[in-house]
């Protein structure tokens, strides 16, 4: 009998914890709604002329009692409907005793162009108000209460196809017909973007490039006593063509301000956004560290000083300039200096070359040349004109001429 209890008593703590082990599963209860959310109009199309007026608001009641000190903290979230709120607007808490909300036309509209939503289209929007329940010895789920709403929205710029830049500061100076287009987004509507490198002058952008310059651009909002406009003015407006009284107001690049920048349009909000780019480290063992362009190929002609200048790509291989731009009927070559205001230079220049001391697109090979002299360019022919990305390797000391 003592081993029969023996070998009994393992298998019933085994039994009892086996059955403390078990999880016990509870149901929370998913409260009733009762502060029956409601907007103040089913059916709203937005107006730019209203834009500082409400134009929709929303009301609710207080939600149920959740017991003696327990806290109700209420939230607002609104979303494209069907959409289970993954793209929401950020959750805005709701000021204690207040049980509405409202948004005016330009708030509204701005949430649509977020949600990347055409102008006049008519979307459909969910909206949920939540009441968080604290200050409580358990979790307590929170009310919900939700409704929707139809709403149409409108366009702030103006309807545009196609941007250009055109200016001292960049690459193709004010020469017309305009080359330096932007890239419109595929992704996102209003959304143009342009990379390259600016320097020392001023710009604007043209919505046309077949009409020179009696054409419609971009122009800044607010500018200075020469119309002139920091970089950090983001504020766009259309300017129309006409022949009297248009305004030519435009951004200006400062001295210290030169380089590299992604610049992004955006023709629903009316903005723009410079954004300068890091410095490429150049390395210290390379024999030339600056390159500039010159020759009447070029948008800068024979101007002086150089101010088109090949940017280090760190992308590629070792030795590597860039850059990219129009090239018209004529020539050009590559100083290497910029500093006195005189032809002097030491130069990068085509090494094969014919009777002429000129070369075609196609050499390749590059070879350095001291104070200018024998003077070899290359040759751009009016069939070969258009937009170029010019490649060249100091190391290797070759050259790519690549129409784009």
């Amino acid at each position: 009998m003592k081993n029969k209890i023996k070998y009994m008593l393992p298998a019933m703590l085994f039994l009892f914890a086996g059955c403390q082990d078990e999880p016990e599963h509870y149901v929370l209860e998913t409260p009733e709604d009762t502060m029956h959310l409601s907007v103040s109009a089913e059916e709203i199309t937005l107006n730019a002329d209203k834009e500082n007026e409400e134009a929709v608001s929303f009301t609710w009641n207080e939600a149920a009692n959740r017991g003696a000190g327990a806290k109700l903290t209420y939230w607002f979230k609104m979303d494209i409907a069907d959409n289970n709120f993954e793209t929401s607007i950020a959750k805005m808490e709701i000021p204690a005793g207040v049980k509405t909300i409202g948004f005016t036309h330009k708030e509204l509209n701005d949430m649509l162009m977020e949600w990347n939503i055409e102008a006049g289209r008519t979307i459909r929007l969910q909206t949920e108000v939540i009441a968080e329940v604290s200050n409580t010895n358990k979790y307590m789920k929170p009310e919900i209460s939700t409704t929707e709403l139809n709403v149409t929205g409108y366009a702030i710029g103006p309807n545009v196809g196609n941007i250009w830049l055109t200016g001292s500061a960049t690459s193709a100076g004010w020469q017309t017909p305009f080359s330096l287009k932007m890239t419109e987004s595929a992704t996102t509507i209003g959304i143009f973007t342009w990379e390259g490198n600016l320097t020392v002058g001023e710009l604007k952008f043209p919505l046309s490039a077949t009409q020179g310059y009696e054409c419609d651009y971009l122009m800044p909002k607010n500018v200075d006593g020469n119309n002139l406009a920091p970089l950090s003015a983001t504020a766009m407006k259309y300017v129309a063509y006409r022949t009297e009284d248009m305004p030519d107001h435009k951004w200006q690049v400062l001295e210290g301000q030169s380089g590299k920048y992604i610049i992004t349009v955006d023709t629903r909000k009316m903005t723009v956004k410079f954004d300068k780019q890091s410095a490429p480290v150049i390395p210290d063992d390379l024999p030339y560290k600056k390159i500039w362009l010159t020759g009447d190929a070029t948008p800068a002609g024979w101007t002086y000083p150089f101010y088109l200048e090949m940017t280090y790509d760190m992308s590629a291989v070792k030795g590597a300039f860039v850059w990219e731009g129009p090239l018209t009927a004529g020539e050009l070559k590559f100083p290497l200096d910029n500093a006195d205001n005189n032809w002097n230079h030491d130069y990068l220049m085509p090494k094969n070359v014919g009777s002429d001391n000129l070369a075609t697109l196609s050499e390749t090979n590059v070879e350095f040349v001291a104070n200018g002299g024998p003077d070899k360019k290359w040759k751009v022919s009016t069939i070969e004109a258009g937009n170029y990305k010019i490649s060249m390797n100091v190391i290797s000391m070759t050259i790519k001429f690549e129409k784009q």
